[in-house]
């Protein structure tokens, strides 16, 4: 049922990926065309693995769970993308089936470096019909899920719009719910300030910031980023066009590359979640809120106008050393 310009671009992708790994075999770990390329090419496809480097580095006494949300696939109806599937309700259900997952699986952290906005705000890419009525009843849901664990603490990113978020205007899951045990985590630039895409979240929770640009952390070795996979969905295949792609990629996925700087919400929420762990390792006695609060009373004080920042400092991975 796929589009047939959408169909030809991705059978156009995979044929190029096969063209240049048979005829150079170093790149054939990167350009796999039974794995998905086409998510591969995307900016972001290395942002879990990212996260997870910032929520454990140099601590092994951190255990790892990780579970993906996984977004909405794309769907069709007569030729063109169809958002109108409930999107929204199937992302939040996933949210919550993760979290749940991981809290029987003995899960105390929980990082959340994800945000999902309510349709009037675009969520989504605006293109879902849900109204704010049914996502405020779903923020509930999401509330009264944490509450019931209060021996578990929520970390997560505050969001990269440059704007503030609520529980009345800008609604968001999860940092437009005031849960006693969710922490909200903003981004902080290299001079410590706010940087200017974080979100400042008002809701009536606790909200903290730390490094949230330029941050260093692990990214997977055998997944090429590079921005010249974008150039196989052009119609050219011919034999200039692919040694040209091929000498591109040669320089961009260079082995034994695993260490990568990004910036978000989602770096700073990883570190805070990190830690929130070894405070828990070093008082095991302390319930969610005890610990939520020592992060506040260690945090540094920041003035921003109106707002008094609580900023959560760390020790620098020994990969940055």
């Amino acid at each position: 049922e796929a589009d047939l310009k959408d169909a030809k671009a991705t059978k156009n992708a995979r044929l190029k990926a096969m063209d240049i790994t048979t005829r150079e075999p170093k790149l054939a770990p990167y350009l796999n065309p039974s794995r998905n390329i086409e998510q591969e090419a995307d900016s972001g496809a290395f942002h879990g693995t990212h996260v997870a480097g910032l929520m454990v580095y140099d601590e092994p006494q951190i255990g790892l769970l990780a579970y993906r949300v996984l977004p909405v696939n794309v769907k069709y109806k007569n030729g063109k993308k169809d958002y109108s599937a409930g999107g929204t309700e199937s992302v939040f259900k996933d949210i919550l089936s993760a979290m749940e997952l991981a809290i029987k699986s003995g899960a105390k952290v929980i990082n959340m470096s994800l945000a999902l906005k309510s349709p009037s705000i675009g969520g989504l890419g605006g293109l879902l019909s849900d109204d704010d009525k049914t996502y405020k009843l779903w923020m509930s849901q999401v509330k009264n899920f944490m509450e019931s664990h209060k021996d578990v603490v929520f970390v997560a990113a505050a969001g990269n719009e440059g704007k503030w978020v609520d529980n009345k205007v800008n609604l968001q899951i999860p940092c437009g719910i005031s849960a006693a045990n969710l922490i909200c985590v903003g981004a902080l630039d290299t001079n410590g300030n706010l940087a200017t895409f974080s979100n400042i979240v008002l809701s009536e929770g606790v909200f903290v910031a730390t490094l949230g640009v330029d941050v260093n952390s692990i990214t997977p070795s055998l997944m090429c980023n590079s921005v010249n996979i974008n150039s196989f969905y052009s119609e050219s295949r011919s034999l200039e066009a692919l040694n040209y792609f091929m000498t591109q990629l040669l320089n961009d996925c260079k082995p034994n590359k695993t260490l990568r700087k990004a910036s978000g919400t989602s770096m700073a929420s990883p570190i805070v979640a990190r830690t929130v762990a070894k405070l828990m390792i070093e008082y095991p006695y302390l319930d969610a809120d005890q610990i939520i609060k020592i992060v506040i009373e260690r945090s540094e004080k920041k003035q921003l106008g109106p707002l008094l920042l609580n900023v959560v400092k760390f020790e620098k991975p020994s990969w940055d050393n």
